[in-house]
């Protein structure tokens, strides 16, 4: 009975085996669905994603899109632009119109119609034939004046020299010697001149006496002898001395400083130097120039006629050539 049983049991093992081999384990089919259901889900999750993206990339502007969608929006403010303007146009064609109508296709009275004339005649008036015939007039007037005032002027002024000067030729030497000892300072306006290229255009060629804008060529003509000024007889016995430099040492100064672009020439008989450039006329025969005088420059007035130094007679020879050659440069000869 035994050996029955094991041979039972003996025979009985290989089916079971196989039984457990083809039969699945308790449990296994659940995990199995599981694991399909999970798939699914990472599927459709993944699908999901996927047309998420493709909305997303579709839903961007294009650069392309934003051109024509700006291009679009242009034309459409040319448009309105455009309409706007005509109707601009229409609007100011019309008040054109409204204004440009003649006064005889405007609903006037005649009341109204005298008043704009005589309006327009009277500011007519005011404005030409009074304007010009009150302005002509009182420049006219004016400018006479001027000119009688200035000439009388001048010819008083003359005059009242011409009669101071007839008493120096009555001086003895004592007197022009206590003239000449007085204390008098000719130094006393200070000024300031640029250099030689601070000089007009006439004074800087050799033809400066013929390019000269306000003429001369009436003083100097005595040459070498005396110059013809009341006060010098007595002046120059006192002094010493009989004649004063000549147009031609002057100008032959003159030619070499614009050779040279010098600003001034030297004085005769002193130590001071005339800024040549730097006359200017003043009236029919006066001059006034700047000189230096080894210390400062100075601006000075002669007059050529009387031969007067700032007003007065010159009190040294060093005085009177200053004054010969500021006119001489001013109103001088060519030779």
């Amino acid at each position: 009975m035994a050996m029955a049983v094991v041979m039972t049991c003996s025979s009985t093992l290989p089916a079971a085996a196989s039984l457990l081999q083809s039969s699945p384990a308790p449990g296994s089919e659940l995990l199995i669905a599981k694991e399909r259901d999970k798939d699914k889900k990472e599927k459709e999750e993944r699908r999901k994603n996927k047309k998420k993206q493709a909305e997303q990339r579709n839903s961007k502007p294009r650069k392309n899109d934003n051109r024509k969608q700006e291009a679009k929006r242009n034309d459409q403010k040319r448009k309105e632009q455009k309409q706007n303007d005509r109707k601009g146009n229409n609007k100011k064609a019309n008040n054109n119109k409204h204004n440009d109508r003649k006064p005889s296709q405007r609903t006037l009275t005649k009341e109204e119609r005298d008043r704009i004339y005589r309006k327009g005649v009277r500011e007519g008036k005011e404005r030409g034939y009074d304007k010009g015939v009150k302005s002509g007039y009182r420049e006219g007037l004016d400018k006479g004046r001027d000119r009688g005032y200035n000439r009388g002027y001048d010819r008083g002024y003359d005059r009242g020299y011409r009669k101071a000067s007839d008493r120096w030729r009555d001086w003895d030497s004592n007197r022009w010697r206590s003239y000449n000892s007085r204390r008098r300072d000719i130094w006393r306006r200070p000024a300031v001149v640029n250099n030689y290229y601070g000089n007009p255009g006439w004074a800087r060629s050799r033809t400066w006496y013929r390019d000269r804008p306000w003429g001369g060529g009436w003083y100097g003509g005595w040459g070498s002898s005396s110059p013809p000024w009341g006060w010098w007889f007595g002046q120059s016995l006192v002094w010493g001395i009989t004649t004063i430099a000549t147009a031609a040492i002057i100008n032959n100064a003159i030619e070499r400083a614009i050779e040279r672009r010098q600003p001034t020439v030297l004085v005769p008989d002193s130590n001071w130097q005339l800024y040549y450039g730097s006359v200017q006329p003043v009236q029919e025969s006066g001059v006034t120039f700047a000189v230096y005088n080894g210390s400062g420059t100075y601006q000075m007035e002669a007059d050529c006629n009387e031969g007067l130094l700032n007003g007065e007679v010159p009190t040294t020879p060093a005085e009177a050539q200053l004054i010969n050659a500021a006119c001489q440069v001013t109103y001088g000869t060519q030779t």
